[in-house]
């Protein structure tokens, strides 16, 4: 692959927004969100392995993809006002950063393949 090539862009978007999920549910400010940011961590490290088979983020299924972007959303939603987080509190936005990039890289495929 070569450098910025959708492959790699889509490779390097869904290793940060794995690092990012991982890095949020170590943190004892996330506690109570520990559990709902596992959950989402389980079903992109899912999308990977299909991106890894395939090499398209068109496999990942839109009405999901749509659904984990809601969430993660919600949950960034608990920790605007919170003012008890530190730095840490860039975490609920490098993971939604992250997930619209999946989103977008995934349009512009499905874009490029028609």
């Amino acid at each position: 692959m070569e450098r910025g090539s959708p492959e790699l862009e889509a490779k390097i978007a869904l290793n940060n927004l794995i690092k990012s999920l991982t890095t949020i549910t170590n943190f004892e400010t996330y506690k109570e969100a520990h559990n709902a940011y596992k959950d989402v961590l389980k079903i992109v490290m899912k999308w990977l392995t299909d991106f890894k088979i395939s090499q398209k983020l068109s496999v990942i299924n839109h009405e999901e993809l749509l659904s984990v972007y809601h969430e993660l959303d919600d949950l960034k939603g608990k920790w605007l006002f919170n003012e008890n987080l530190g730095k840490e509190s860039e975490l609920s936005d490098e993971v939604i950063i992250w997930i619209w990039e999946v989103m977008e890289l995934r349009k512009m495929e499905i874009e490029m393949s028609e």
